[in-house]
């Protein structure tokens, strides 16, 4: 029904299977420097504590850093990061960049699969200047319907980041930590039916009315992603309903649509969708056994 919530971006996103497999091919391999800043002030020129970070191949000044805060260049924070996929025994699958600025790429961990569901946990790299942010890493569990479910792992500081076997001992113990927490629950969601008036208390719990304020019927189709399937339906399709209403209706555009259900709003609206699928289809249970 969806394809991935990636396919729709306007800016470039290769796989294995392209020509264009590198940071180069979807023009990220770019570099930034530091440059001082200064102001005048009667007549006197005054260096400030701050540093504009400058992209080398256009100028453009893409934020603001205090004097000892050090860039991680695009290449080395991917270097490192297909470093820490083959330690996991996975490696790259999907390259991409939201705004222009912002690397992300996705690692396939094969050992990380839930067959039941058909689910996926891979690990993600994310590098990012504005604000003077720097690398940072989820679980970011896919689902081939469409949606993914992203959590993020432990900072790691620019010293730890530029080291395969630091960020290995930091970032793999907590991702697979997520996978195996994640397997449990939809273990669960799975066998646990929905009635309708579960289903419909639930989505009003994720999504109370102002949370769809200003939306084109977005409570419709979350709805009609549900009461759609022509099958028994469980709490595992309700919190599916939820995951692809995020990734696929909610927003404006699919840049902005995808930055709120990876790292915004909408990342821990699906974490808490999940967290109430979990203890609503628990109570289900209970009162069925009562």
């Amino acid at each position: 029904m969806f394809n991935y919530p990636w396919t729709a971006l306007s800016g470039p996103v290769a796989t294995p299977e392209s020509t264009n497999f590198s940071l180069a091919g979807i023009g990220m391999d770019w570099t930034v420097e530091k440059r001082d800043l200064s102001y005048s002030f009667n007549g006197a020129t005054y260096r400030t504590t701050q540093q504009a970070l400058i992209r080398n191949d256009t100028g453009a000044c893409l934020t603001v850093v205090p004097d000892r805060w050090t860039p991680i260049q695009h290449q080395q924070a991917y270097d490192v990061f297909v470093n820490v996929c083959r330690e996991a025994g996975g490696a790259p699958v999907v390259l991409g960049s939201l705004d222009e600025s912002l690397l992300w790429a996705l690692g396939l961990i094969p050992e990380l699969t839930i067959p039941s569901i058909q689910t996926q946990t891979h690990l993600m790299l994310v590098n990012q200047y504005e604000y003077g942010k720097g690398i940072e890493y989820y679980a970011n569990i896919i689902n081939p319907t469409g949606f993914t479910y992203c959590v993020p792992l432990p900072s790691v500081t620019r010293k730890l980041a530029v080291s395969v076997l630091d960020t290995v001992r930091k970032i793999l113990p907590p991702l697979f930590q997520h996978h195996t927490q994640f397997q449990e629950i939809t273990g669960r969601l799975i066998a646990l039916p929905c009635p309708d008036k579960s289903a419909l208390s639930y989505f009003t719990k994720v999504f109370p009315p102002s949370a769809l304020a200003g939306f084109n019927g977005p409570g419709d189709a979350i709805k009609n992603l549900f009461f759609g399937l022509d099958k028994k339906r469980t709490w595992w399709d309700a919190f599916c309903s939820v995951s692809l209403a995020i990734d696929h209706i909610l927003g404006v555009k699919p840049e902005t649509r995808l930055t709120s259900s990876w790292f915004g709003i909408n990342s821990k609206r699906k974490q808490e969708a999940l967290r109430f699928a979990n203890l609503l289809s628990l109570e289900n249970l209970e009162q069925q056994i009562a």
